[in-house]
């Protein structure tokens, strides 16, 4: 029998392994259930587990196969539990035997018990991750197994049988739900991490990690471009670098409100930013780099007595030879316009680099509610 029962429980934490193994991305775990490989592999447990039994006389037998049914009711609505629960029903009725009806009604009234636990929204909540307390999952474990007398006048048979049961099911449960709610966080900590790695902490922005890879999966109908803030180091100097941080993080929230949804704003480095334009085909660059402009000339700080920054901007359409090409391009555009005065975008449209940019209209005259600056 020790050797059933250990099977029993290997093939359960086999199953509950692969179960973890179809979590690739935390939101996996919060996202409304239906019907995939979750779901899928949660409705086949029970019968496989059924294929190992310990049994107990001719046609009663035992197995821990309400421990998915519990998981099942608990992260699943009525009507996907009633599709995944009726093949394990149907599948102890081929079995056939005495216990076909005890053991029927055993597994619906797991199902409906664990039901009944999901209906309370705390329950509902801690399922999503497989957090749900022992003790609240033992109610639903209770009706398994209970109406075993009905089979045998032996009632020692049965206190020896019912409450060993209902502690390896528990027990089950503490190592499947572990396992699982392990998966959950160690995806949640990779992804954490991984964002970390890719996002600036300052800004919020993603950094120069990120704008490497995104660089070199530009397409032609894209636009790159780079923007610089005029004369940053003097307010650094001037109102101290915590001032700098207000300034840097306006300026980054000014970039990212001129995108649309696929758009993604990147802070380069320093006081360098950059931002890239995805399907903008029919979009004029240097209209697309001037509202960034505005956008940012438009804002007062209160750290610098209400004044304001002004930026550089270089942008260019990416149909170059190469995205490192393009890059290129918009690195020389945007000098450009630091060498035309600063406050102003010059785009470029060429289909190689090696021909001239074109360079934008004049720019407006400079904005002296901006930081008053000496020229660097």
């Amino acid at each position: 029998m020790v050797k059933v029962i250990v099977l029993n429980l290997s093939l359960l934490i086999a199953l509950m392994y692969g179960l973890s193994l179809t979590y690739v991305h935390p939101r996996q775990f919060l996202r409304q259930q239906k019907l995939d490989a979750h779901w899928l592999l949660l409705s086949l447990a029970p019968i496989l587990l059924m294929n190992f039994p310990i049994t107990l006389s001719e046609g009663v037998f035992i197995d821990l196969r309400a421990v998915p049914v519990v998981l099942m009711a608990l992260r699943f609505s009525p009507e996907w539990l009633v599709a995944g629960l009726l093949p394990a029903i149907m599948y102890r009725v081929a079995l056939g035997g005495p216990g076909v009806m005890t053991g029927t009604i055993s597994l619906i009234g797991v199902a409906l018990v664990g039901q009944w636990l999901r209906q309370q929204p705390e329950v509902r909540q801690q399922a999503l991750t497989y957090q749900v307390p022992l003790r609240k999952v033992l109610l639903a474990l209770v009706p398994n197994a209970l109406l075993l007398p009905l089979h045998s006048q032996d009632l020692t048979l049965y206190l020896t049988v019912y409450l060993p049961l209902l502690a390896l099911c528990a027990l089950a449960y503490v190592i499947a739900a572990m396992m699982l709610h392990n998966r959950y966080r160690l995806l949640h900590l990779f992804r954490l991490y991984e964002e970390q790695a890719h996002q600036d902490v300052l800004s919020t922005l993603p950094n120069r990690r990120q704008f490497d890879l995104d660089l070199h999966q530009l397409a032609p109908d894209d636009v790159l471009c780079l923007i610089d803030i005029d004369h940053f180091k003097v307010v650094n100097d001037r109102y101290g670098h915590q001032v700098g941080d207000e300034v840097l993080k306006g300026v980054a929230e000014a970039i990212a409100s001129c995108l649309r949804r696929h758009d993604r704003a990147y802070r380069h480095g320093g006081e360098e930013f950059a931002a890239i334009f995805r399907n903008a085909a029919q979009a004029d660059p240097w209209t697309l780099g001037e509202r960034i402009r505005k956008k940012v000339g438009a804002l007062h700080f209160s750290e610098l007595g209400g004044a304001g920054v002004t930026v550089s901007v270089g942008i260019a359409r990416a149909n170059f030879e190469s995205p490192d090409a393009c890059f290129q391009q918009v690195d020389q555009n945007m000098y450009a316009a630091k060498q035309r005065g600063r406050n102003c975008t010059v785009a470029s449209q060429a289909l190689t680099p090696s021909a001239p940019p074109a360079l934008s209209p004049e720019p407006e005259p400079y904005d002296r509610s901006s930081v008053p600056v000496s020229q660097e």
